[in-house]
């Protein structure tokens, strides 16, 4: 059975966030930003920030806004905090429910991994973290996620 593929167009802005949009904590460096919308003006903004949770290396946060532009708190992503987590990209449907993935160093046990976490439609993470790539050997990075309205999402990466 072959199904058909909706027409759709894929955006691309490069936008520059203060960090005050972010987060309000002076001590933020962040490392990377992605950001994804529904079309009906809710977002969800995801980065790595070199400091960080524990000081140990990077973690993925995200913080969501509604249709008004009104924010959110700011989440913590990642679960396990060893090591650098990197390259963060979120993808988010018209349900407002969103997924973020992001590369994490030697959680799978060689090198760089892929892993992610869903949200629901209100912000609260509905999964715990999760490894997406099957195989290990060497580096898997610079994820890419798309998620459909059902929720479905594909993962790509290098």
């Amino acid at each position: 059975m072959t199904e058909a593929l909706e027409r759709r167009a894929l955006l691309a802005i490069d936008v520059t966030v203060p960090q005050t949009f972010l987060d309000a904590d002076d001590d933020l460096v962040v490392e990377s930003v992605a950001g994804a919308g529904n079309g009906t003006g809710a977002m969800a903004i995801a980065y790595s920030d070199r400091d960080g949770m524990t000081g140990l290396g990077s973690d993925i946060f995200v913080r969501r806004f509604n249709a008004a532009g009104t924010a959110s708190t700011t989440a913590s992503v990642n679960q396990v905090a060893t090591n650098a987590q990197m390259s963060p990209d979120v993808a988010m449907n018209a349900s407002q429910q969103y997924v973020v993935v992001w590369q994490s160093e030697n959680q799978d046990g060689s090198g760089w991994g892929i892993y992610g976490r869903v949200y629901g439609a209100g912000g609260i993470a509905v999964t715990n973290e999760f490894r997406i790539n099957a195989l290990t050997g060497g580096d898997q990075v610079t994820p890419s996620v798309a998620m459909n309205d059902e929720g479905d999402f594909v993962v790509a990466w290098t």
